[in-house]
Parts: C-alpha cells; sequence; structure tokens
C-alpha cells in the first residue's frame, strides 16, 4: 500500500493494485457540541437522500476509511452563487431526515442552542474557569429568544468550499463528523462565517429557501454568530496556551 500525504493533517489518500480509498484521523477538538452520532448512523441517514458524499468503509478507533472521490474541478474556479445553489439543495435533502437517537436530548432550537451554550461553559470551567463570565456573560439570554416554530433538521455543522469536492459536475460533501439533529440557523451561522459571503448573497441563499420564516431566521442566525464567535475566540485561547 502507498500512502499520500495531502495538505491536511488529518487526510491521507492511501493507494493499493486495486483501489484507492481516504484514511481520515479522527478529529479531537472543542467543538460546539460533543459528537452525538456515530459514522455509520450518519451513513444510514445520507443514503436514502440525493445527497452525493464519499461512502464510510471501516470505522476504526483512530481513523476512518472512505471512499476516494477524485476532485475533476478545482472548487476555488466554482463561484458563490453555484455553492449558493447547492447549499439550498443539501438543505432541501437534509429537512427530509428524521433522527431518532436517544443521545440527542434537545427538543426545540432554544433547547439546542442552551445545550451549545451549557456545553461551552463546562469546557471553560474544565479549562479556564476565571474566563467563565468574560466570555459567557451575554450569551445566556440568546436561546430564550429563537423560533422554536421552526422544526429542528438535520445538519452538517462544517459547510463551506473546502469540503466540497466536485467529480464530473457532481458535488460531493465531505467531512460529516459534526453532523447532528439540530437547528437550520446554526448551519447557515456557521456556513455564513465560513464563507464570507457578502450581506447580498446571503440574502439570496435565504430568499431560495421554501416554507422558512425568513426574518426569524435572520434573527436566530445573528444569534448562533454571536455564539459561535464567541466559542471561537474561547477556543483558540485554550490552544493557544
Amino acid at each position: 500500500m502507498k500512502k499520500i500525504k495531502t495538505n491536511s493533517y488529518f487526510v491521507t489518500i492511501c493507494k493499493t493494485k486495486n483501489k484507492t480509498y481516504i484514511q481520515r484521523r479522527k478529529r479531537k477538538g472543542l467543538h460546539a457540541y460533543p459528537r452525538i452520532l456515530k459514522l455509520n448512523e450518519i451513513n444510514k441517514y445520507l443514503k436514502d437522500t440525493n445527497i452525493k458524499y464519499p461512502k464510510l468503509l471501516r470505522n476504526c478507533f483512530k481513523f476512518t476509511y472512505e471512499e476516494y472521490i477524485e476532485s475533476t474541478k478545482d472548487i476555488n474556479n466554482i463561484s458563490n452563487n453555484e455553492i449558493i445553489n447547492y447549499v439550498v439543495s443539501l438543505i432541501n435533502e437534509l429537512n427530509k431526515i428524521n433522527i431518532k437517537n436517544k443521545k440527542i436530548t434537545w427538543k426545540n432550537n432554544s433547547e439546542f442552542l442552551k445545550f451549545n451554550i451549557d456545553n461551552l461553559k463546562n469546557i471553560l470551567i474544565e479549562k479556564k474557569p476565571e474566563k467563565l463570565n468574560e466570555y459567557l456573560t451575554n450569551l445566556d439570554n440568546l436561546y430564550t429568544e429563537l423560533d422554536n416554530d421552526r422544526n429542528l433538521t438535520f445538519i452538517h455543522g462544517d459547510i463551506h468550499r473546502k469540503n466540497i469536492i466536485i467529480n464530473n459536475e457532481n458535488f460531493y460533501l465531505i467531512d460529516w463528523e459534526l453532523s447532528t439533529y439540530g437547528d437550520l440557523a446554526y448551519e447557515l451561522a456557521t456556513h455564513f462565517i465560513l464563507m464570507d459571503y457578502t450581506d447580498e448573497e446571503k440574502n439570496i441563499l435565504l430568499s431560495k429557501l421554501n416554507n422558512i420564516n425568513i426574518e426569524t431566521l435572520k434573527k436566530d442566525i445573528n444569534a448562533y454568530t454571536k455564539f459561535e464567535l464567541y466559542r471561537r475566540i474561547v477556543t483558540k485561547e485554550i490552544k493557544n496556551n
């Protein structure tokens, strides 16, 4: 077997005489929420959708082994408008998935954000208790103002340009480790942060969503954006010490 290093610490391309596959190192990080779903569960949910993704071949303690999808077009040559259309189609497919998992305890969007805030508090208590009040004073009220009429949905949690592969005009989404059942507003908040869209591009994406109260969704995206930016400050400081 020949192993080819990539520009990612987590990903190695493995080649044998008969096949090529990906060896992906499992991440250990300070995430918004603990990983709730196992990767084989995620594959089970995705297989009944029209979403294209690398199939899980094997799940081990330190690594996963995934189907290798060759990139036939540079994602950097794809416009934001094309990515927006792709993300809208993704959201429509993810909305069809209903997850049943005993580890998922939140029943609505407010409980989902509260869980995330409490998880961040627990990380701070363990890693940097002196910063607890400094970072989280303004976060406690965020979850009480969310729209709970918007249904929970399956979310990827890390949709951005580098997690998209194009093979023969087909879009594949990779890196499903953070997938869970949560709030669409969180999915979009992280996507907007990672893509650095203009306000016009954000509005174009939101206008393409069906059966969603856009005004409350915008408000809730702002709440999750505030939370996520705080989380990134906290995790960066912890990692640097």
